[in-house]
């Protein structure tokens, strides 16, 4: 009983300060309302409780900032001060909250000091060439300066490797990001499901939502949903049945296949072919890269999640116009279009139409090979392709030739070998990880980084918004996870 009555009043300093913290929070707020607008007062108030959240837990910066640009969210559409010269969005706030948590702790640390890695040199290349070849073009008065920021922006996300690799250093945090970066990629999917049934009538997330009609066919009566985070779906799934495949110890293998199926469905909704081919080759590449035991688990699980769609597919195919079944048919649809001929050889199929855009990049990037045209550059005119609702003359579909064309041969090569490297190097340490759950991860983010660029020669992932950042952080997570797991040399 004594004790118990020591314990109460020892407990009472912490309620008192937990009181004097809220009363004085709310004093501070009070008197800054009479001051400025209770809207900046507000914002304030947010950016501070973000800088306590970083100085404690650094992961959480990380992932607040792929869910404003790698969820269902558009980071054009959150929050953003003017500055004359420029926005400044909440992302932009992030990375340098970020850099100068980092800059404090090298200061008053003595023992903390800037984590080097070999991919380190890569990256510094590819954004040195990306500031250096736009600042040109600004001087040559061939880029206005706000024209360039937002692509600018875009090669910025990539700078989240080294947030990763300098305040991400201990196993918790690591495995914090991963759990969040699996959740987003739960969330996300869910939301593409709900918005493909949905259909268009009511938009409840990002991105692209439309009547998918490429090539024709029954299929295009069917509704595809593009989600900024379609980038998180894909790595998320190959990660996920990397898990079931080398880790028996965390959570239930039931749970881990409705994440699976989840994650998939929202795949499947996006229609992107590319990505349906690149999944299927990093899942079948596993099989060859683990050893005969996980191989046997690796069976099991192949022939089991084939078995449970086909199983899916026909109790579907039960309602032939419900909207799964309409799903089932387009997809099988779109993915038919893959042996097709005309896929290939029409000038009008989606594949081929762009093909006006190589007419006029590779002219562009002979005449300026070393440093491009600069981020936002525009290198061709308006034509029939582009209309009151897309400019296209500033992008192009293969993300190689975007790169060459904006950061130039030099820049695209830094990247290039940043994400070549980051590939090789997860796939030849993965097995010397003990941790079967890490060992998980860092073999599906090095095949993500195949993946990335393959889809990249239609796609311009390796410059999207939704890309770059993601990049950037399983990049990062596999140092990490070096950098804790492995020995020090």
């Amino acid at each position: 009983m004594r004790e118990q009555t020591i314990k109460k009043i020892s407990d009472l300093p912490k309620i008192y300060l937990h009181i004097g913290i809220a009363c004085s929070v709310g004093l501070l707020l009070g008197l800054a309302s009479t001051l400025i607008s209770p809207m900046w007062a507000l914002i304030g108030l947010l950016v501070g409780w973000c800088g306590i959240i970083a100085i404690l837990h650094a992961e959480v910066l990380v992932l607040l900032y792929l869910i404003l640009t790698s969820s269902i969210l558009v980071v054009s559409h959150t929050f953003s001060v003017s500055l004359g010269f420029g926005s400044l969005y909440l992302t932009d706030a992030i990375l340098l909250l970020s850099f100068a948590l980092l800059t404090i702790r090298l200061l008053v640390e003595p023992n903390f000091k800037v984590i080097h890695t070999p991919l380190d040199w890569f990256l510094v290349i590819f954004l040195l060439a990306s500031v250096s070849s736009t600042a040109v073009a600004i001087f040559n008065s061939s880029l206005y300066w706000k024209q360039s920021l937002g692509e600018l922006r875009v090669v910025l996300g990539y700078i989240l490797f080294f947030i990763v690799t300098n305040l991400i250093r201990k196993k918790e945090q690591i495995l914090w990001l991963i759990w969040g970066i699996l959740l987003i990629a739960a969330v996300v999917a869910a939301a593409t499901i709900a918005q493909y049934l949905l259909g268009q009538s009511q938009i409840i997330l990002a991105g692209r939502v439309e009547m998918i009609g490429s090539e024709g066919g029954e299929f295009a009566r069917a509704t595809r949903v593009i989600p900024p985070g379609q980038s998180i779906m894909l790595v998320a799934f190959t990660a996920i049945f990397a898990i079931l495949m080398l880790d028996q110890t965390r959570l239930s293998n039931f749970s881990r296949m409705i994440h699976l199926g989840l994650v998939g469905l929202g795949i499947v909704t996006t229609f992107f072919r590319a990505s349906w081919v690149a999944i299927a080759l990093s899942i079948f590449l596993m099989g060859f890269l683990v050893n005969r035991q996980q191989r046997k688990k690796y069976l099991l699980w192949i022939f089991t999640v084939t078995f449970l769609s086909v199983i899916l597919v026909i109790l579907l195919m039960f309602q032939p116009e419900s909207p799964g079944a309409i799903l089932v048919r387009a997809a099988f649809g779109r993915a038919g279009t893959m042996t097709e001929t005309q896929t290939y050889e029409d000038a009008n199929s989606s594949l081929r139409w762009r093909d006006f855009e190589y007419q006029y990049a590779l002219p562009q990037i002979i005449s300026h090979p070393v440093l491009g045209l600069g981020m936002g550059a525009t290198y061709r005119p308006w034509t029939s392709r582009d209309h009151e609702l897309f400019d296209g003359r500033t992008y192009i579909h293969n993300g190689h030739l975007y790169i060459m064309l904006k950061a130039g041969v030099v820049g695209y090569l830094g990247l290039l070998f940043f994400i070549i490297f980051a590939m090789t190097r997860g796939l030849k340490n993965w097995r010397k990880i003990s941790d079967p759950y890490l060992q998980a991860i860092v073999l599906a983010f090095s095949l993500a980084f195949m993946e990335i660029l393959m889809i990249s020669f239609v796609e311009p992932y390796l410059i999207t918004p939704s890309w770059t950042p993601l990049i950037g952080v399983i990049a990062g997570v596999n140092e990490a996870i070096f950098y804790t797991q492995l020995p020090k040399r």
